[in-house]
Order: structure tokens, then sequence, then C-alpha cells
């Protein structure tokens, strides 16, 4: 299984995405794996390999989100699984499949992803579009409060993985395997920036819950400033601006 890594930039940075808005409960967490491989990943492999293929075999990843918007774009009237049939058909091995799985097992312990299909994930082409999705998220959720955090996060986040030398992967669970498919859920996101170079993995993930009163938000003014203060005591941080 992948390495979870301690990192108090990280730690703080979940703290501050943890919180309350208007009439909206946030859930985040920023968190780094080391992909080095261990004898932990052989139970896993077996199982996403019980027709004998190998690890480095690939399987069809679904479209993404900024895919299927561009090809609605060019061609409003062509139905979405067409997308299927065309070069543009993004793949994933095996082995990096049941990286993301056993990430999936380690973030989300009280669920069994074992079963995943490969078309729950997407490989996201643009980094410059999942960016756009999260703060779109954030802010809309927040409003002015996450200026205050926007920056931090993303300059934290690539001195950590160098965003532009990662591949970018979703997760888009099926409805019942959803983790935060719960009532109330208004809208979530997993992002995967893994860096080969590094053998290194970042998973985001975060959601959007109604709430059915409202709150004050000091836990999220808390939190930010803790955030802010332990970012900027951190003098050993890589310098990589994506």
């Amino acid at each position: 299984m992948p390495k979870l890594l301690q990192n108090t930039l990280f730690e703080s940075l979940t703290s501050a995405l943890s919180i309350q808005g208007d009439n909206i409960q946030i859930t985040g967490s920023v968190e780094s794996y080391s992909c080095k491989m261990t004898s932990n990943d052989k139970k896993l492999y077996k199982e996403l390999n019980l027709n004998g293929t190998s690890p480095f075999s690939i399987e069809a990843l679904s479209p993404s989100e900024s895919q299927i918007q561009q090809m609605k774009g060019n061609s409003p009237l062509t139905p979405v699984n067409n997308f299927l049939n065309t070069d543009n058909v993004s793949v994933i091995n095996r082995k990096m499949l049941c990286t993301l799985i056993s990430i999936l097992n380690a973030s989300f312990p009280d669920y069994e992803f074992s079963h995943v299909k490969s078309e729950e994930f997407s490989l996201e082409p643009s980094l410059e579009f999942v960016v756009n999705n999260v703060n779109t998220n954030l802010s809309t959720s927040l409003g002015e409060d996450f200026v205050k955090l926007s920056v931090d996060l993303w300059k934290t986040v690539d001195n950590e993985i160098c965003l532009q030398e990662c591949q970018i992967y979703s997760y888009n669970p099926e409805m019942e395997s959803d983790p935060f498919g719960d009532d109330g859920s208004i809208w979530s996101f997993n992002y995967f920036f893994f860096n080969k170079q590094m053998n290194r993995l970042i998973f985001f993930k975060c959601s959007g819950n109604s709430l059915s009163a409202d709150s004050s938000g000091n836990d999220y003014d808390e939190n930010l400033n803790q955030f802010q203060m332990e970012f900027d005591c951190d003098n050993n941080m890589a310098s990589c601006v994506y």
C-alpha cells in the first residue's frame, strides 16, 4: 500500500478545509503518499488480476469533464458515448489503478474500493481546468473567505509535488459506491496528482454538504489562521512554481 507521508502543512491545510460556510459544511483533506510498492500490495494485485493479466496491461478510463465539455462544444448533437469510439480515450495500467484504489481504501477506511472499475476514473488533461474547478466549488461555497486560502493552498501543493510534472486522475464513483453520496451532498471532487519522477502522489478530496441551520463560520477563521501561521513559518519548502 502507498505510504502516507507526514506533512504538517498538509495537516493544517486539511483543518482549514474542514469548516462551515453559509448553510454548507465543507469537508476536505490533502494527503501526500509515497508510491513505492510493498508486499502489502500483492493481495490487491491478485484481486485485480483474476484473469491472469499483467500489472502493466491497460484498461480504458472514462472521459474527463473537461473532455466532455470540449466535445459538446465542438458538436452539441453528438452523444457523449461516441467519445469512447475516438482516439481520445485515455487508459490506465493495472499497477496505477491498484495504487489509486489502495489510496482510496486508506483515505476512506469505512469504505471498500477493491472492486472499483477503471471506468470510474478519468485522466484530467488540463491542470488549469482542475484548479478552476476546485476554486469555483470552494469560492462559491465560502465566498471571499476562500481568497485568503487559495494562493497558499496551491503553492503548498505545488511545492510538494510540482504540479506541471504531474498526471492528474479524478475519481467519479457510481452513486452506490460514492463515499460523498450522503443526503445533502451538493458537490464533491477527488483528485490524484501523480509525479512519476518523484514516485509520489497527492490525494486532494473535498465535499460540500447542505446544512439545515446556518453557521457562524468561526471554525473557518480559526483553522485558516492556524494554517497561515504554519505556512509563513515553514522555510524548507521546495521552489517549483506551476
